[in-house]
């Protein structure tokens, strides 16, 4: 009987944490998604603007103006899509910027909050996010934002805009640039990119099962 209950307890507390799990819930509730395929058009005049400022500066310049580089060049395939989709490179925040902001859910067309650069650290384009606080979906430079998945640092679905320069005078609109390649990162999943220490809810279940078995036998040696 104990064991019954014990069972019975384990296996209702591993369903809890499947379908309450973060990753479940905003499946849920959120109609998320990678922002593909890109779009090529000719470049709106602000953001030739923001080219002229940015595409210049070195990783060291962006640092000296406030903002923090991240060495992690995110290719496409570190969340799940394919390699052939491209990557958005290395993203240089302006803290200060994303934290006016992001949290209101705002994006201003002058002061991206991050500056992107591709795998040798130069200077290819910039983007906006912008937390999803239940507003319409923003509308920048002619293009409607799209939501994402949430990723390290921005656990939410929210919306992102990110614009690539490019030559003769356009610009590429989308999650990722097929021009950026980035090496292979390890630990890649599906639900988003590679971080350490993840646990995935079947992750949680597996466990549970091994302490509803462990928990079982002890019961029978000690009733033996």
């Amino acid at each position: 009987m104990y064991i019954q209950r014990l069972v019975r307890t384990l296996i209702l507390t591993a369903l809890a944490v499947t379908v309450c799990s973060p990753a479940t819930a905003l499946a849920q509730t959120e109609q998320a998604e990678w922002d593909v395929p890109p779009r090529l058009v000719d470049e709106p005049e602000g953001i030739a603007r923001l080219r002229a400022k940015y595409q210049g500066m070195t990783e060291e310049e962006l640092i000296a103006a406030g903002f923090q580089v991240d060495q992690v060049c995110v290719g496409a395939a570190m969340v799940g899509l394919s390699a052939e989709d491209g990557g958005m490179g290395h993203h240089a925040t302006s803290p200060e910027l994303m934290g006016r902001q992001f949290p209101a859910g705002e994006m201003d067309p002058e002061n991206p909050p991050i500056v992107l650069l591709g795998p040798d650290k130069r200077v290819v384009g910039v983007e906006w996010e912008a937390a999803n606080v239940g507003q319409d979906a923003p509308e920048l430079f002619g293009q409607t934002v799209n939501l994402g998945p949430g990723h390290p640092h921005a656990e939410q679905p929210h919306y992102m805009l990110h614009a690539y320069f490019r030559t003769n005078g356009q610009v590429l609109f989308g999650d990722f640039d097929p021009q950026i390649s980035c090496p292979a990162m390890p630990n890649a999943g599906a639900g988003g990119m590679a971080r350490q220490g993840d646990a995935s809810p079947m992750v949680l279940v597996a466990a549970l099962a091994i302490v509803v078995l462990a928990s079982g036998a002890w019961v029978i040696r000690r009733r033996a």
